[in-house]
Order: structure tokens, then C-alpha cells, then sequence
């Protein structure tokens, strides 16, 4: 069970979404979350602030080296953020109570979504849930390590599955 704030982030990152969509997540995510949590959109962009309303932090991620799906992994960077996280891509549609992502597992596992199209092998990096202080080991340190090997992959979701499968 979560005993503290919780982190709920979403990417903002060239040019495929609309503002529109960070606000209708942050709308979404204040009307179907009770557990007290702080919203934070990571972005390149930064005049996002004056075309979305509400209580959100906007952060620029700490390396921009990085472009497309790819800056999704600096999520589990050690020095980004602290404590129980969730994240949402920002074409998530949330239609009722969301507080079971947050309270479901312990606050030190990581948990993903399954990929639709190959639930038995893949996960779908949409909506995620971890805690830093695992998840920078078991993700961001291998990854940046070598970084030639894990972009040959697909996309950012391929990585998360196999690190966190242990492939």
C-alpha cells in the first residue's frame, strides 16, 4: 500500500500529440485518482506551461542526447525522480477509478501493463508503475551501458520487456 505521494508522469516529446492531450490526461488522471499524487509532464517544449491548466510540474529530462520513444527510458534515470511512480502515455483513456495501478503491488516492484497483441511475451511500456530505487538497476543501468545493442530493438517497450524479463 502506498503511504506517500506518488509521482504520475506522462512525455511530451516532438511533435506526434497535441497540448490538448497532457490536459485531458491531467484531467483524467485528477477525476479518477484519490491517492494524493503530483503530476509531472516531461517535455522539450517549453511553452507547454502556458497552453495546459492545472497543478503540473513540467521537467526537461536531464539528457538530451536522446530523441523520439527513446526519452521514455529516462524515466528510471537515478537522479530524475524519487519514490512510487506511474506512468501513462498520453493517449491512455481513463473512464473510472485508476487507484488500483498505485495500491495493487508493493511500492519496490515494477509492474506493467501486458502488450495487447502478444500478451504471453510482451509488455506494453503505456502505463507502468515503479519505484526508482529498483527500477534504475534493473532498467536504466543496463540500457545506457549499451546502448548500441538495446537500439537496434523495435522501440522502448521491447527494451522494458526484456530487462525486466531478465533477457
Amino acid at each position: 500500500l502506498v503511504r506517500c505521494m506518488i509521482n504520475v508522469c506522462c512525455v511530451y516529446y516532438g511533435n506526434k500529440y497535441k497540448a490538448e492531450y497532457v490536459q485531458k490526461l491531467y484531467n483524467m488522471v485528477k477525476r479518477n485518482l484519490t491517492v494524493p499524487h503530483k503530476f509531472i509532464c516531461f517535455t522539450d517544449w517549453k511553452q507547454l506551461w502556458r497552453q495546459v491548466k492545472g497543478d503540473i510540474e513540467f521537467k526537461p529530462f536531464p539528457r538530451h542526447d536522446m530523441e523520439g520513444w527513446w526519452n521514455k527510458l529516462q524515466l528510471f534515470h537515478p537522479d530524475l525522480l524519487e519514490g512510487v511512480n506511474l506512468y501513462m502515455e498520453l493517449d491512455v483513456v481513463i473512464v473510472d477509478n485508476i487507484d488500483w495501478f498505485i495500491t495493487h503491488s508493493k511500492d519496490e516492484e515494477f509492474s506493467i501493463i501486458r502488450d495487447f497483441g502478444q500478451p504471453d511475451t510482451t509488455f506494453n511500456s503505456s502505463v507502468m508503475k515503479w519505484n526508482n530505487s529498483t527500477a534504475t538497476k534493473m532498467i536504466w543501468e543496463p540500457y545506457f551501458k549499451d546502448r548500441p545493442k538495446w537500439r537496434k530493438m523495435q522501440g522502448d517497450q521491447n527494451v522494458v520487456t526484456d530487462l525486466v524479463s531478465g533477457k
